[in-house]
């Protein structure tokens, strides 16, 4: 007869299964099907003759089905390493379970389960899971059991992304992970090129977990509605791979093969993305096509510059990852072109890092506006092209 421990340990690593795997492989599936569509498979085969085809044409569409494929068995192979993760399950002493569960009791919070779990994805600390109801009119927001929960462990928990919003009076399994040593303070500024009505430049500040903030900016080919279709279109894929869980370099060549499904020759665009991990103050920055992105730390600032082509050109992307530890109070300053440009000669990185280090703010907004004014200044007053600033500043949460 199985002991009543032994009895909770198995339901409880069946619970983690089921209730965190598999919304996470939800995810997965979701994301590869809305994926798929945006390739234009039917087209491919709509074409003229084979005939009639040039040599060139032909090789180029042979290339982009290798490349379809294997994409599509990338997605399986994630999706297999996800159905077979493994979550090690780690019991706290019954003494303090008894302790945890009368405290929430006096709140009218019944614990049913309370443990850790690890899955091997690199968080300094392992992720709490407790199963609970409440008995209370109304119910409670999570983040005000997150704070019950902080006091009663002694660690400063949040909630995790994915979790149930409410406490109610249904049995529900709430999971949550330590608070970040750092946050993100984030500010941005545009100029929209003379003579057009929208930005070809898009950005986003994405979330993708509680331990990371992926800053993505991308730059389209030109300006006006289509530049700022394909530029938006970029940021909209990543955002999609990155809340599935696919790693960014997978998600990259995955946007890239969009483009180049597109079907249109000048179907490109930059991409620039800084990946900062809110426990240890590290990032990477990610750049294809993008322009220089400037470090500052007090009057010290260092340009992240890499020469390479946009998205949509080849089938496989070149791109490099630029590693960084950012410190309390540095900023991440990412431009795109139309910043730089604006500035005549050959040293314009150098002209806008010497600003960027006497500049005295602390606000990341009024920094974007002041690099803003300063580009737009230093082009006579013209805009030539889209410009897009945005600033990131890196602080301590406790």
């Amino acid at each position: 007869m199985m002991t009543a421990t032994k009895s909770r340990e198995k339901t409880s690593r069946e619970l983690v299964i089921s209730d965190y795997g598999k919304s996470r492989l939800l995810d997965y599936a979701g994301t590869f099907r809305d994926l798929s569509t945006s390739f234009p498979i039917g087209q491919i085969w709509t074409m003229e003759e084979p005939g009639r085809r040039s040599r060139l044409e032909k090789s180029r569409q042979l290339e982009n089905v290798q490349v379809l494929s294997e994409n599509m068995c990338e997605m399986s192979r994630i999706l297999e390493e996800i159905a077979r993760e493994v979550f090690s399950v780690r019991r706290i002493p019954e003494r303090q379970v008894r302790m945890f569960v009368k405290a929430l009791k006096q709140e009218k919070i019944l614990v049913e389960d309370v443990f850790y779990f690890a899955k091997g994805d690199n968080r300094p600390t392992d992720t709490l899971c407790v199963r609970m109801s409440t008995t209370k009119q109304g119910g409670y927001p999570i983040t005000e059991v997150a704070d019950m929960i902080s006091v009663l462990l002694d660690r400063r928990l949040i909630p995790a992304p994915g979790s149930v919003y409410y406490l109610g009076k249904e049995t529900t399994s709430f999971f949550f992970v330590e608070e970040p040593s750092y946050t993100i303070f984030t500010g941005h500024a545009k100029a929209i090129r003379e003579m057009e009505q929208v930005s070809g430049d898009s950005f986003s500040v994405y979330h993708a977990d509680s331990s990371h903030v992926a800053l993505i900016v991308s730059d389209g080919m030109g300006s006006g509605s289509d530049a700022c279709r394909e530029s938006g279109q970029v940021v909209e894929l990543m955002e999609r791979l990155l809340e599935a869980g696919y790693q960014i370099p997978t998600a990259i060549n995955l946007v890239n093969n969009v483009l180049l499904f597109g079907g249109e020759e000048t179907n490109m665009s930059t991409l620039d993305i800084c990946n900062v991990d809110l426990y240890t103050g590290r990032c990477r920055l990610h750049k294809i096509g993008g322009a220089t992105t400037f470090i500052k730390r007090g009057r010290y600032v260092e340009e992240v510059a890499v020469r390479n082509l946009p998205l949509g050109i080849f089938s496989h992307v070149d791109h490099e990852q630029v590693e960084k530890e950012l410190t309390p109070g540095d900023y991440v300053i990412m431009v795109t072109d139309g910043v730089l440009n604006a500035f005549s000669g050959v040293d314009q990185e150098e002209l806008l890092r010497l600003f960027v280090g006497e500049m005295q703010e602390n606000s990341p907004t009024a920094m974007a506006n002041e690099i803003l004014t300063f580009a737009i200044s230093a082009g006579g007053g013209h805009i030539q092209d889209d410009m897009l600033v945005l600033v990131a500043g890196l602080f301590p949460t406790k």
